[in-house]
């Protein structure tokens, strides 16, 4: 139950459950091509380093005036 808080994932919701040497790693399952900003599913979203981020066109400019805003104060 303090996962499921932690990590925002309703009772019903689906989870990913990896395996990595010595650890299990519990995610809340996002189909493939889901923006990490927005959550907008597409196979319009483009994908960046090695697919590890996937992004939709309004997170990808959610981010950049983000990172703008970083750097600017950096």
């Amino acid at each position: 139950m303090e996962l499921r808080k932690k990590l925002s994932i309703g009772e019903s919701d689906p989870l990913e459950i990896f395996v990595d040497e010595d650890m299990i790693i519990l995610k809340k399952y996002q189909p493939d091509r889901t923006c990490i900003i927005t959550g907008t599913i597409s196979s319009d979203n483009m994908s960046l380093a090695d697919g590890k981020i996937i992004l939709s066109k309004e997170g990808a400019e959610q981010l950049m005036i983000e990172l703008q805003s970083y750097l600017a104060t950096s």
